[in-house]
């Protein structure tokens, strides 16, 4: 699978899951706008990317990019399905290969107060909290490029429609596997 969906999955996992100890364990469901920024070589210009995420710690979610360009990004019990309505694309990868995401997070330590870390596949990944909720995520991916993500109107435990999370692929769309 490529390297976006692995992080988007990851990402998923890392605050949802109970992986991070008793503070985060009570979370059944994840609503929050979100901002992710990229930053590339010292002197580059940063990359900023803005949407929405709904999670539920059944493996279901749904990244909803808005800006720069529209992309939905649906995770569903290990497959991951990313819509690009510009390219009229779906892309369709598994997560299977991944699997031992949940033994390492389950491992994953408290720094302090409102900070844990986890490393997979060699890197690191910090989730801060604020307010006892997700507040932002960053991570270096294998380009050496910083990701940060920071969460906004972050909403716990609300009931989620499931029909979010089911996608039906566009009749016309071209659809490309990865594994």
């Amino acid at each position: 699978m490529n390297k976006y969906l692995s992080t988007l999955a990851l990402l998923f996992t890392l605050f949802i899951s109970a992986a991070f100890g008793e503070t985060l364990t009570h979370i059944k469901s994840f609503k929050a706008n979100f901002t992710q920024e990229i930053q590339g070589e010292i002197g580059a210009k940063s990359i900023f990317y803005k949407g929405t995420l709904e999670a539920t710690s059944t493996n279901l979610a749904l990244w909803n990019y808005t800006l720069p360009f529209k992309k939905q990004v649906y995770i569903e019990h290990g497959k991951a399905y990313i819509y690009e309505p510009m390219l009229n694309q779906v892309t369709i990868g598994s997560f299977d290969s991944q699997a031992d995401f949940l033994g390492v997070l389950k491992n994953a330590k408290k720094i302090d107060e409102n900070t844990y870390e986890a490393t997979i596949n060699k890197h690191v990944y910090t989730l801060k909290l604020k307010d006892s909720k997700p507040f932002t995520l960053s991570y270096t991916d294998d380009l050496g490029n910083n990701a940060i993500i920071t969460f906004s109107n972050v909403k716990l435990n609300e009931k989620l429609d499931k029909a979010d999370f089911d996608f039906k692929i566009p009749e016309d769309a071209e659809i490309v596997h990865i594994n």
